[in-house]
């Protein structure tokens, strides 16, 4: 396997083990943000072709999905992991370019995972820091995503980053979730760098809660294909970026100075233990479309396990015929571990399994 020497628009370096013989290997730093695990994949990944980052999400989906399957699926993962690949940029403008996959397949953009790379690559050393405040652009499927670490005594303590325009797609779109069966659900549509179906709790019958976590997580998908089924589904500047891949469940919040607790279900039933940094900036730019946020105020999302995001809008702009939003989130992250994973030819499983699947 032939390692893609990647180093940063600085000269930053990549961490990784000694060369050893053996069985390829694959360098990872392990980060969570706001509980919410990223796999930031380093070293040993072959090199991956295209003029832009969704031409090279597309050739690491058609050439190298062993290697997501390997890393996000058991035994070395969990259904519920998440990863990142760091990649050359495609636009010289950008310090790193990030592929973001999950169990299901691949995103356009992760608000969470943003984080965490940033994090990843400003804590070892791939991109250089100082003292302060570090910008950091980031080259993604969905487009560039500018970033602003705060470093504070040599450690990562905060990230912001300003998303790609954020707007509402469609809103109060009824579908019945068993056609024929009565017992419609009205949700919105919204595009946060990916597209977000967003729907109240109550709608579906549940609480944001661990209790009612099945429930929810069935409702949430049988949402999302009933959507996909019945709604044509297409960022107007974007045509690669198409459907609704998310699903985002509300509610208000008890907790003082929190506006609202969210999960958000993605790829064959997985949760968001954070609450979601695209999901955050989906949320923000339907709630400016209803007249709800104003430009300048800012909002605090808590997760299922307590965990918190705050989000603003900076500004307004439109994205083809829909006004939008200019969001920013603001989250921290933290690095749990450093890894190589071996993919040793002798191991039946080296590419993962998921129970169930073949």
């Amino acid at each position: 396997m032939e390692d893609h020497d990647w180093r940063g628009r600085r000269g930053g370096h990549r961490p990784g083990c000694p060369d050893r013989d053996g069985p390829p290997a694959l360098s990872t730093i392990e980060t969570h943000t706001a509980g919410e695990p990223t796999r930031v994949i380093v070293g040993g990944v072959p090199e991956v072709r295209g003029r832009d980052m969704a031409a090279k999400r597309e050739n690491l989906r058609q050439r190298l999905d062993h290697l997501r399957r390997a890393l996000i699926h058991e035994p070395r993962g969990h259904a519920d992991m998440f990863g990142a690949v760091v990649l050359p940029p495609a636009d010289e403008r950008a310090d790193v370019g990030v592929v973001f996959m999950d169990g299901g397949g691949y995103l356009n953009m992760c608000g969470h995972g943003t984080i965490g790379t940033v994090t990843a690559v400003l804590q070892t050393g791939m991109v250089p820091s100082r003292e302060g405040l570090n910008p950091v652009v980031l080259d993604t499927p969905a487009g560039l995503v500018r970033t602003e670490a705060l470093v504070e005594g040599g450690a990562v303590t905060q990230v912001s980053f300003v998303n790609v325009p954020a707007f509402a797609y469609r809103r109060e779109v009824r579908l019945e979730l068993q056609p024929g069966r009565g017992g419609a659900v009205v949700c919105d549509i919204a595009f946060g760098g990916s597209f977000f179906a967003i729907v109240s709790a109550a709608q579906l019958g549940v609480r944001v809660s661990v209790e009612d976590l099945p429930a929810l997580t069935e409702a949430a998908l049988r949402l999302r294909e009933r959507i996909n089924e019945e709604v044509q589904v297409r960022h107007p500047d974007l045509p690669h970026i198409t459907g609704v891949d998310l699903v985002e469940v509300y509610e208000s919040s008890t907790t003082p100075d929190v506006d609202w607790r969210n999960v958000v279900v993605f790829g064959s039933g997985q949760v968001d233990r954070s609450p979601c940094g695209t999901g955050t900036c989906a949320r923000m730019a339907l709630l400016h479309a209803q007249g709800r946020l104003p430009v300048g105020r800012g909002l605090v999302q808590e997760s299922l396990i307590g965990t918190h995001l705050r989000g603003e809008a900076l500004g307004t702009t439109t994205v083809g015929q829909y006004p939008a939003i200019i969001p920013r989130v603001t989250g921290s992250a933290y690095v749990t571990g450093y890894s190589q994973m071996l993919l040793d030819p002798r191991d039946p499983v080296r590419h993962g399994f998921v129970l169930g699947q073949e």
